[in-house]
């Protein structure tokens, strides 16, 4: 017999997407941070927090900025997440139509 197949999941098509999303969300959030070095730039976008990575005291108020972006990136994904699965559970709620089998033996 045959090992049973794993259930495939959405978790392929998630990823990208909210890695997208991330990315999109958080560089919005940088166009509003001037002074910021552009290696600095690309890792917040990619969702690095900066904060404990011992920077020079000037970047402190960059670093602080840079941070509440990548916070305000990752806020933004979970509503999404919320968005979607809410959106799911009614399209699973309106789509299954199936009764529920009856306990009596006899009936099936």
């Amino acid at each position: 017999m045959p090992a049973p197949q794993p259930t495939p999941s959405g978790g392929w098509a998630a990823s990208p997407l909210f890695g997208g999303i991330l990315a999109s969300a958080v560089a919005a959030r940088l166009d509003h941070t001037p002074g910021a070095p552009e290696g600095m730039n690309k890792a917040a976008e990619q969702g690095v927090l900066l904060g404990g990575q011992k920077l020079p005291a000037a970047l402190s108020t960059v670093v602080r900025e840079m941070d509440r972006a990548v916070l305000g990136g990752y806020s933004v994904i979970l509503w999404w997440a919320v968005g979607l699965t809410l959106l799911a559970g009614l399209l699973a709620g309106l789509l299954v139509t199936a009764q529920a089998p009856s306990g009596d033996p006899g009936s099936r």
